[in-house]
């Protein structure tokens, strides 16, 4: 099966799994205000890969008048969003085939890449830059330190396709396509394996 169909399938059946897990931002709260605090009251952001909404609510209650669209490739999360956050639009889409005629002062790409083979992620980053207003922010999270392959995760108890990637190599990708690094943060944890991994979050600007 493919490994997106499989992906999705596992979203679809552990929304509300997924959701009592993670709705709350908890330690990527503050990491969310640090970009919230780079944008001005009424900028528009795409968040890629937007699940139920749980970053999109934690921007709207700043109250600084964002309008924002989320693009997710699960109805059952896309439905959970639109419950959780009824006054921004949410639209069903897949993130490695997206075309946008209009662009956004600000890119959300929040744990969506590690679903992603290598080359998707890389493409993936070139459309966030197309997609951003000069001098626009991108929001990155991906993880690092594990070995791609299908796996269950905490929330889930299907299998889902999991990549990771070279924080250096992403660093690198992303100052290749013209970004500069605004911000840089590492959360560290133990995989089932015992091996370190780090959850990767970068904040960059156009």
């Amino acid at each position: 099966m493919d490994k997106t169909v499989k992906t999705i399938e596992g979203y679809n059946r552990c929304a509300g799994e997924f959701v009592a897990k993670h709705m709350d931002l908890g330690i990527y709260e503050q990491f969310v205000r640090e970009f919230s605090n780079c944008l001005k009251e009424g900028s528009t952001i795409l968040d890629l890969g937007c699940g139920p909404g749980n970053i999109v609510k934690f921007l709207v209650n700043q109250d600084k008048g964002y309008k924002i669209l989320g693009v997710d490739l699960s109805p059952k999360m896309l439905k959970i969003a639109r419950q959780n956050v009824p006054t921004e639009q949410f639209i069903i889409g897949d993130i490695r085939h997206l075309q946008m005629e209009r662009k956004f002062d600000a890119v959300i790409v929040s744990f969506c890449m590690i679903h992603l083979n290598d080359d998707e992620a890389i493409g993936l980053l070139g459309k966030t830059y197309d997609l951003l207003n000069a001098k626009g922010y991108l929001y990155l999270s991906f993880m690092s330190g594990g070995t791609p392959g299908f796996d269950k995760a905490s929330f889930s108890d299907k299998e889902m396709y999991f990549n990771y990637f070279s924080p250096a190599k992403i660093e690198k990708e992303l100052l290749n396509l013209g970004y500069a690094i605004i911000s840089k943060h590492f959360h560290e944890y133990r995989g089932k394996l015992g091996q370190v991994i780090q959850d990767v979050i970068i904040i960059v600007n156009k």
